[in-house]
């Protein structure tokens, strides 16, 4: 059909503008295929959900919300069907090199379901798949278990792409005004639960065992053996750097001088 003749050619148009707005000396056949393998499976996994959700009360209580729309990527649906916020601050550095409308809706769409709280329970969306048993080997999460502020760090990237010319920054301080108050309660959530009894301004993710740090994202690194709350990890206090950095850079684009 002509349909069929029409979209792969706009397909691989935009391909091509992608390409050109990156460093493209090093592109051959082979990454060109790898990269449009790459961008049409997670275009295919935006999904739009719609349900209710299951969090914690005031109380530490499991709870249902009443049904809320969410529009994300889910990028494991086989065994994982539903989007998790942490990936998707790593999956939007490639959506948003292909339309940054689409990252401004989705950002938008997980940052304003952020639960005061709970800002940083990042899994609250799959926490009713745990309770059912569909995760066994996955624990519960606790209201102090955070995963990596990824997002930050997207926020920072889009940020310096700006910086460097990139057309259509009135539309991007938009979207930065719309997230800008519940990313600011995510920051504070991380470094008011995330902290170390170390040293001022150190961070220990929450929740590890002496064999497994689910939170952190890289569940199996090797960590102390012996636990202590006198610890600090380093990949979270880097995290946290990213973090802060990139609200303080948000906050100044928003004239936000009180923060």
């Amino acid at each position: 059909s002509t349909l069929q003749k029409v979209k792969p050619t706009k397909f691989d148009e935009k391909i091509k503008d992608v390409q050109e707005k990156t460093d493209s000396s090093d592109w051959n056949d082979a990454k060109m295929a790898a990269g449009k393998f790459a961008i049409s499976n997670m275009l295919g996994s935006m999904s739009y959900l719609y349900g209710d959700r299951q969090i914690f009360d005031d109380n530490g209580k499991i709870v249902s919300t009443p049904p809320t729309s969410l529009f994300a990527v889910v990028p494991d649906r086989p065994d994982h069907a539903h989007p998790f916020m942490w990936d998707e601050g790593f999956q939007q550095h490639l959506v948003s090199v292909w339309n940054k409308n689409l990252t401004y809706e989705i950002i938008t769409h997980g940052s304003t379901r952020l639960i005061k709280n709970q800002a940083g329970l990042l899994e609250n969306r799959c926490l009713a798949a745990k309770v059912d048993g569909q995760l066994p080997h996955h624990p519960i999460l606790e209201l102090i278990d955070a995963n990596p502020p990824s997002q930050h760090l997207l926020l920072d990237t889009l940020l310096n792409r700006f910086e460097a010319g990139e057309d259509g920054y009135d539309q991007f301080v938009d979207f930065l005004a719309g997230i800008y108050d519940n990313f600011k309660l995510n920051v504070e959530w991380f470094l008011d639960t995330q902290s170390s009894e170390l040293l001022p301004n150190t961070f220990r993710w929450r929740g590890r065992t002496p064999a497994y740090c689910l939170a952190s994202g890289m569940d199996d690194y090797p960590r102390a053996p012996i636990m202590t709350e006198q610890e600090a990890h380093l990949d979270l206090q880097v995290w946290m750097i990213v973090s802060t950095r990139a609200i303080s850079r948000i906050a100044k684009v928003l004239g936000k001088t009180e923060d």
